[in-house]
């Protein structure tokens, strides 16, 4: 029996599918995952994606990369499905020649006969007795995709392809999949991925499959977890308390993570009772989420932590508060043997001799140099010009544009014509705080195919075209959102009226604190309140309005 998982980036459908093929294998079925854990079996299959997700090939056209990702799928059913279903009773697959088809229709761009004549030809015939697509809102999926992170720290010039369109594109590939199973009841299996607890779906998935099998059913757990839902935000204040029972059940429920990110940057009692209650057994949520704290207690978990998670402890430097700190650049130097990449993450812009005294000595090691060129954004002094004039491989090149954000001069656009081919994606990042014609052309050739970076690079700006621009990109990308923290100009709350309802958490952290505590802000955010009465990132950003409110530290 061929079985295949599908769903969106974080829709949790790698850890359904390791679970069910567990419990099928605990129930004496011989099950073999072509994916177990994410990783492919295919080390060929692994190279393929690699050079499907890489950012350098950004300008790929929408026909290559459909065929570039079903190359990935041919040989993995050519090597290791086909063999396996002669051998198991049960294969299982994260993901089949459904996910290029659907991305290909999402990102629309490539005619469905086209879509369908590719993935024909690739399947040959072999389909999946039952498809379980594992359904949950773009919310949700954004959020563990950012807490997936979190834990698993990636190179700071490591990132997807895919992605570069923007989160609505995963809303685009949501509304595809569903069409897909309403289309095909008989094969296709909706489970709801988001509510619903991973035992309850992977016991009734792998009781779908005993019952194809003529095999008898696993017995459902008797006690099964409740749904957490958070206490109404709407004419319901003070909210703090409300925000805390929410966290503690979900802690209580072994979602620990998520309750410690749903605490994150906040400085009250309940915030730290959570910290140092779980510090030792979540120690990089709990390490990053304290980036913006710089009181004492903050200082000593990290210390606590420095020698367990160093790079998360380096990062939560990174914030304005440690540009100058005596103590925050002893820890940098404490940390610079176990944590070198992050330490030159935190010295982003920074022209202190502190800060270049740090960089020399990272410089020394040339895995650190990309990392140390990246830092320099809005620095176009000598100092920094002469170190960037020692970057002259290729694989530095990353670093050397996104270290150029902010700089609009002759030999900074000289290096950002030289590697536009073929590190195009950090040449939109060193955009960022440009406000040019040449800027704009750059922006407008690719706000379509990378319109994350390009949002991105217009943090700051208020001139008609930035605006423009955001109102183009608001449904395809937060960003769009992101890119106005704290503005008060009247078309960025424009801007937040038309998005309340599609990026909610984003939309009530641009406001920010300063703006939520005047009259429009504050009307503003009870409007949130009343849009997303159950939203706890709203309630996030509504508790710490109350604590400066209050005169408090938020």
């Amino acid at each position: 029996m061929f079985v295949v998982f599908e769903g969106i980036d974080g829709s949790g459908k790698t850890t359904l599918s390791d679970r069910v093929s567990a419990l099928l294998e605990k129930e004496g079925v011989s099950t073999f995952h072509a994916r177990p854990k994410g990783e492919l079996k295919s080390k060929l299959a692994s190279r393929i994606r690699e050079m499907a997700r890489d950012p350098r090939t950004l300008t790929m056209s929408p026909h290559t990369e459909l065929l570039l990702y079903l190359a990935r799928d041919c040989q993995m059913i050519d090597t290791v499905i086909r063999p396996a279903l002669h051998n198991a009773d049960v294969v299982i697959a994260d993901r089949y020649v459904y996910s290029p088809g659907i991305l290909s229709q999402a990102r629309g761009e490539v005619d469905a006969a086209d879509i369908d004549t590719a993935t024909n030809l690739v399947a040959r015939g072999l389909w999946p007795d039952l498809v379980v697509y594992c359904d949950v809102d773009i919310h949700t999926s954004d959020l563990r995709k950012k807490l997936d992170k979190i834990v698993n720290l990636r190179e700071p010039n490591d990132f997807g392809r895919k992605g570069l369109r923007g989160l609505g594109l995963r809303r685009a590939m949501r509304d595809a999949y569903l069409q897909k199973a309403t289309d095909n009841p008989q094969t296709w299996v909706h489970v709801d991925n988001a509510t619903k607890s991973v035992a309850e779906n992977a016991v009734f998935i792998a009781n779908h499959i005993l019952q194809r099998l003529k095999r008898p059913p696993i017995e459902m757990p008797a006690e099964l977890p409740k749904p957490i839902v958070l206490q109404s935000l709407q004419n319901n204040t003070p909210r703090t308390p409300i925000f805390y029972d929410y966290l503690h059940q979900l802690a209580a429920q072994g979602y620990h993570r998520m309750a410690l990110h749903h605490a994150r940057s906040l400085d009250d009692e309940h915030a730290w009772a959570l910290r140092e209650k779980y510090a030792d057994a979540e120690p990089e949520v709990v390490a990053l989420g304290i980036e913006p704290l710089n009181s004492e207690r903050a200082l000593r978990l990290r210390h606590h932590l420095a020698d367990v998670v160093p790079r998360h402890v380096a990062l939560s430097l990174k914030t304005a508060w440690a540009d100058a700190d005596p103590q925050a650049f002893a820890l940098r130097q404490k940390l610079l043997g176990k944590a070198p990449i992050e330490v030159a993450q935190t010295l982003n812009r920074l022209d202190t001799d502190e800060a270049w005294q740090l960089r020399e000595r990272l410089w020394d090691d040339k895995d650190n140099r990309g990392a140390v060129l990246s830092s320099l954004r809005y620095i176009d002094t000598e100092r920094a010009w002469e170190l960037r004039r020692k970057a002259k491989k290729g694989r530095l090149s990353w670093g050397l544009l996104q270290g150029l954000a902010g700089i609009d001069t002759d030999e900074a656009w000289a290096l950002r014509e030289r590697w536009r081919r073929d590190y195009l994606p950090w040449v939109i990042l060193s955009l960022q705080g440009i406000d040019t014609e040449r800027a704009w052309a750059i922006r407008r050739d690719n706000e379509t195919r990378a319109t994350k970076l390009v949002s991105k690079s217009t943090m700051g700006l208020e001139s008609d075209e930035a605006w423009d621009m955001r109102d183009r990109q608001a449904l395809w990308d937060k960003e769009a959102v992101s890119s106005i923290k704290g503005s008060d100009h009247p078309r960025a709350w424009q801007l937040r009226e038309r998005l309340i309802d599609v990026w909610p958490m984003y939309v009530a952290k641009s406001v920010g604190l300063i703006l939520g505590q005047t009259e429009r802000g504050r009307a503003f955010m009870e409007r949130m309140a009343e849009a997303h009465p159950h939203d706890p990132e709203v309630a996030h950003y509504l508790v710490k309005l109350e604590h400066v409110a209050a005169g408090e530290t938020p």
